[in-house]
């Protein structure tokens, strides 16, 4: 059983804090989000990251938010961004914590809602508690995991009727806004939910993790190098980027050394970490990759937490 403390940063929502050898929590802090069914413990690596950084004077915590586990269906990255800035501030602010620097890390799509709350602020007159670096561990496209998974022809069936079903419900959302009532999304039919994951998933965040430059399409091999200036280019703090090199949710035809490249190449000189690379025989989230690969990342990030 790994110990730690269990900290209540909004109405029913937590971070959980692996506690340190010494008892003394750590005024740096690595905040850990994960990626689409993933919650406390579910993500194998941690465990042994938290251990490495106690020994560097940082700590590890793990955020659960309404997407954790199978709440992401019916999220968006607009409502992860605005818990995070919780959470975040939280952690800065709150007596029990008071937390000078934080990093924030994320795991799959996890990754994505570190760069939506580093560079999408869609209200810049409300301003997000900064952070002090990012970390971005297997940073996939869903987009192309289902392709892989299911078909190019499943993928197209399933976006067309999402999209034709979110635009229903945005008519009747608009309707009802008239009368003072707002019904959410339609959730998705289980014939196509059971292809993704299994979870309940509304229209909209289906068209979003499934559209060609979708909200939640920030990774894919196939978008341009201007579609990666808008996300990876407004990045404005340190950058570690640590691509699974046996990643099973990786299309074949993908280059994941190329791909990183191109990140490279559309993040500013000043905030790209030189530690970022392809994890040689990383699988997804390292569940049962060499020894190697763990060891590699958690030194990638070690070395990274050093140079912040």
């Amino acid at each position: 059983m790994t110990a730690g403390r269990l900290l209540n940063y909004s109405s029913r929502l937590t971070i959980f804090e692996h506690a340190p050898a010494s008892g003394s929590y750590h005024p740096t802090i690595v905040l850990f989000i994960g990626g689409l069914g993933d919650g406390l413990g579910t993500v194998p690596y941690v465990p042994a990251l938290a251990q490495a950084l106690d020994a560097q004077g940082w700590g590890v915590a793990e955020l659960l938010f309404s997407s954790s586990y199978e709440g992401w269906g019916f999220g968006s990255l607009s409502r992860d961004a605005k818990e995070m800035a919780r959470a975040i501030g939280f952690l800065q602010t709150n007596k029990e914590t008071s937390k000078k620097r934080i990093v924030l890390m994320g795991h799959s799509t996890g990754t994505q809602n570190l760069i939506y709350y580093a560079t999408q602020n869609i209200n810049p007159s409300i301003p997000r508690p900064p952070v002090d670096g990012l970390i971005l561990q297997a940073s996939v496209s869903d987009r192309e995991a289902f392709v892989k998974s299911n078909g190019e022809e499943k993928w197209q069936e399933a976006l067309a009727y999402a999209q034709d079903l979110l635009l229903a419900d945005i008519e009747t959302q608009s309707k009802a806004l008239i009368k003072a009532e707002a019904p959410g999304f339609s959730p998705i039919p289980p014939k196509y939910t059971r292809l993704f994951f299994g979870a309940q998933i509304s229209s909209y965040r289906w068209v979003s993790l499934m559209k060609v430059r979708g909200d939640d399409d920030f990774f894919s091999s196939d978008l341009d190098d201007k579609d990666f200036e808008s996300t990876f280019g407004k990045v404005s703090v340190p950058l570690l980027v640590l691509y699974s090199g046996a990643d099973e949710y990786v299309p074949v035809k993908v280059d994941k050394k190329s791909l990183v490249k191109r990140f490279q190449n559309a993040t500013k000189s000043d905030f790209w970490s030189p530690l970022s690379h392809v994890v040689p025989d990383a699988t997804h989230n390292l569940a049962d990759s060499p020894q190697s690969s763990y060891d590699d990342l958690i030194s990638s990030v070690v070395a990274f937490i050093q140079s912040v």
